[in-house]
Formats: C-alpha cells, structure tokens, sequence
C-alpha cells in the first residue's frame, strides 16, 4: 500500500478542473470512496489506484506523498470579479496561489528572500493616507513617479506571479490577491500576464491596496477604496493637481499617463474625485474611449493610446530564488525535486514569466528547458547558499 495526502489529491483534482465525480470515474473507483480520501489528512491507497490518480490527473506520483504544508488563510482570497466566478474556477486560481506560496516556502530553504516591508495602518486608516505611507514605505517623494511598482513591491516582501489565464477567465479576472506563508504573513499577488502594462500596473497597485487595507478590516466598499488607494499610490493628488491640464482632453492627459504610468481611465476617475472636472466631461471623456477605434476595429478603452510605450512590469523573485539557490544551470526537473515535485508545466506556468527581462533579453534562466541527466543533482547540500534580495 501506499501513503498519501488528501489534501494534495483534491488539490492536484482543483488544479486539473475536474469534479469528484469525473475524477472518481477516470480511476474506477466510487466517488463516496474520494471524496472520504480527500478528507482525510493520509490514507493508504494501492500502488494501482495511486498510479490511476498520477495518469489522470498528470502528477508525479511522489507529489501525492509529499506532506502540505497548512500556509494559506482561504478567507484573505479577494477576487476583484469575485460575483463573476464559478466555484470551480474560485478553487483552480486558488490552489495556484497555494502553489506559488509552497514553492516560495520550499525555494526559502535554498535562497534568502527580501524581508517583508509592509505598515501596520490604524483602524480607519484612509486609501489617501495609506498609499501616502507606503510611497514613503518605498522611498518615494510626492513629485516622484514610481519607475517600476511590480520591483518595488516585490522589494519590500510582496510576492508576484503572472499567469496567463484561459480565455474563459481571461475576460473576467485581472488580478487577486491572498496571504501565505507559516503565519500567513506574505501577501501574494497574481496578475493576468497577457493585460498592457498599464492595466498589470495598476491591477498590481489595486491588490497592493488589499494587502495594506483589508487583511484584517474589511467592511466597507473595499473595491472602491482599493482603487483610490491605487490611484493615489501611482499619482498623489498633489502633483495631479499641480499638472492638471486646464482643459483636460485625452491628448492632454497622455503626458500624465506617460509620466506617472497611470492609463487614461485611471486618470479621468482621478481627476473627478479630486474636483478637477464635472460629472459631465468625465462621461464625455469615458464615452470617447469607448467610442474611438484604432483601424484594426479594436477600442480606445480596450486598448488605450500609448499602449506600446513602456514593457509590461515582470515580477522577478522566484526566478532569482531559482538561480541564486539551485543555480543559473538547474533543470526544471530539478526546480521540482526542490519544491515538492509539482508538475514541470505547472513550475514552468508560474515561473516563466519572470525569466523574461524587463528589455526582452531572455536571462540564464534555471527554466530555460528540462533537464533529466547531467543537471540532475542532489539537493540536500544546498541550503541558503546567497540572498535574492535584488529581484531587478
């Protein structure tokens, strides 16, 4: 016989989508039969039904024997299109934010990360006031635009990860956020990889608000207070006000959002709330964006002018892990073994991203390919060996 963990099966199950009944079905055996082995902490299970589960459900059979580790709080997942998503879908994005926290928590042991860096604001703590401190938090003066929010984050302990979502999510969901860690302690922050940098950028600075506002507090309209804390963190109202332009159109607000790296919907709702213009140019300006085409039919508010202006912010930290605890030459089988032996696609899903610098220069990347002979090594010698703390 052989031991597994319930919670991986069911976790391996969410990840894959797949009902109890379906997978239950695929492993010939009684769905009252899974559902019981989900539940339960270990069971044992024969080398053939263990075999059945690791074939339909494409996981190395040694992951379902690897113990979990409890570092996730399910109540501190803030899905921006919750009212959108199916339960299934709720359960797949969230044991991928699982994942990425074991792997962090696994990499840990084989490279430093940077310390966590986040305020504990007073009870009442206004959006303004909180992105005010975190700005300072970031060494930021008022008149200084940010250069890079996914860096700067990541530098005071936030944990990033770019998916690219399916497409029936992709026109749901831009980003969530959640906390993981031993004490749960490490927010973590997942973005739609394919957004423009202007919607990943300020997707990121919407979840940073979550992270500072509403760990703990959440009553409220906290999606209206994540989005001016975001506005405020990108663009203080100080300096909108001071470069305000006297007659705002889309053409004069472009040097704003190419200076401040805010889009142009972002800045009309800016703008409004801070008396700078009436309800009535804010619809006019929101219904030009929605009316305006480029000339391959595609819209202004789907894709805003200056859209290729700047490269889509890339989170760095786990790929530096990577390379400062396993090696610039480590094979993706190797990232596994260190890691708990989740599937290579789904290392590779997580993880490929940040192998991409910010000029589109492919770094020495530890996931440029798999390896499964001379890069193989032992792992049990490597522990801690330098810091990520530069995740540029």
């Amino acid at each position: 016989m052989s031991t597994v963990y319930g919670r991986r099966v069911r976790q391996a199950r969410r990840i894959r989508r797949l009902s109890v009944s379906r997978l239950a079905a695929g492993i010939d055996i009684r769905q009252p039969r899974l559902s019981e082995l989900e539940r339960s902490y270990t069971a044992e299970i024969s080398p053939e039904i263990l075999a059945k589960l690791s074939s339909a459900l494409d996981f190395t059979e040694a992951f379902f024997s690897v113990e979990p580790r409890e570092s996730f709080h399910l109540g501190s997942l803030l899905f921006r299109a919750k009212s959108t998503l199916t339960d299934t879908d709720a359960d797949y994005l969230a044991e991928y934010a699982i994942a990425a926290g074991e792997i962090f928590g696994a990499l840990s042991h084989f490279a430093s990360s940077p310390a966590i860096r986040f305020p504990e604001l007073r009870i009442g703590t206004s959006p303004d006031e909180a992105a005010d401190i975190v700005r300072q938090q970031f060494s930021l003066r008022h008149e200084e635009p940010i250069d890079n929010l996914t860096r700067k984050s990541e530098r005071a302990g936030v944990l990033a990860v770019n998916l690219i979502f399916d497409a029936r999510l992709h026109s749901r969901l831009d980003a969530f956020s959640c906390w993981v860690g031993d004490y749960t302690e490490r927010p973590i922050i997942v973005l739609r990889s394919s957004a423009s940098w202007e919607r990943l950028r300020w997707s990121m600075a919407h979840e940073l608000g979550h992270a500072v506002l509403h760990r703990r507090q959440r009553d409220g309209d906290i999606e209206d207070e994540a989005n001016q804390f975001a506005n405020e963190l990108l663009l203080p109202s100080m300096a909108l006000r001071r470069e305000w332009p006297r007659n705002p159109t889309l053409m004069s607000l472009l040097p704003l959002k190419e200076k401040w790296g805010i889009s142009l919907q972002a800045l009309i709702q800016h703008g409004y709330r801070a008396d700078l213009m009436d309800d009535y140019r804010r619809m006019s300006l929101y219904k030009q964006l929605s009316n305006r085409k480029w000339p391959d039919g595609v819209r202004w508010r789907e894709r805003e002018p200056a859209y290729n202006l700047r490269d889509i912010e890339l989170p760095r930290m786990l790929g530096k892990m990577v390379e400062v605890g396993l090696g610039a030459d480590a094979g993706l089988d190797v990232v596994s073994e260190a890691t708990g032996n989740w599937p290579i696609l789904l290392i590779q899903q997580l993880l490929g991203t940040q192998l991409q610098k910010s000029d589109g220069a492919r770094s020495r990347s530890p996931l440029r390919g798999i390896s499964r002979s001379a890069q193989v090594v032992s792992l049990s010698d490597r522990r801690r060996p330098g810091i990520a703390e530069d995740c540029g």
